[in-house]
């Protein structure tokens, strides 16, 4: 009988612990930030964190990296897309020489900087493919030039793109 009151009280207070985590949990997550421009709280609202922008402006970082120093790129990764497969076809050798093509063409135009494999996430079938890094003026431009990967075009692959400050003269 005691044992059984003991993992009864035990029962109840892991109970309580997570529902107590569970409301701490769901009350965090629901924060938002105000729009830009905004005075007021909502008190229907979590405390919001201050100076928080979850919107990410490319002029804004352009002209943070200028006042530092520095300079941005755009660092793209490649990963398997919905149409990945690891069969050897012909068709898939000539999208891959296709890939490769325009890879040269974008790195000949001065778009590419850098760009390669990623050899262990080869041999270990990883989820990234391969990573590379774009000169351009902006996030938009930089998302039109992966876009024309035709790996990309085909769903082989899909990219994440990310922007990038770099010490200024650390790449061309």
């Amino acid at each position: 009988m005691f044992r059984r009151m003991k993992a009864t009280r035990l029962s109840r207070r892991c109970l309580l612990v997570v529902a107590v985590v569970t409301m701490v949990l769901i009350g965090s997550s629901g924060a938002s930030c105000p729009p830009k421009g905004s005075q007021g709280v909502d008190a229907r609202q979590p405390k919001k964190i201050t100076g928080l922008n979850m919107e990410y402006d490319d002029a804004e970082a352009h002209e943070q990296a200028r006042a530092m120093g520095m300079a941005l790129y755009y660092v793209y990764l490649l990963k398997k897309g919905p149409t990945w497969s690891p069969d050897s076809t012909p068709e898939i050798a000539a999208l891959q020489e296709a890939h490769l093509a325009n890879l040269r063409r974008l790195r000949q135009e001065g778009k590419l900087v850098l760009n390669g494999p990623l050899l262990d996430s080869f041999q270990l079938s990883g989820e990234i493919r391969g990573i590379g890094v774009l000169k351009a003026a902006s996030m938009v431009e930089a998302r039109a030039w992966v876009g024309t990967d035709p790996m990309v075009q085909v769903g082989r692959l899909v990219f994440e793109l990310h922007a990038w400050m770099v010490a200024e003269g650390v790449l061309p």
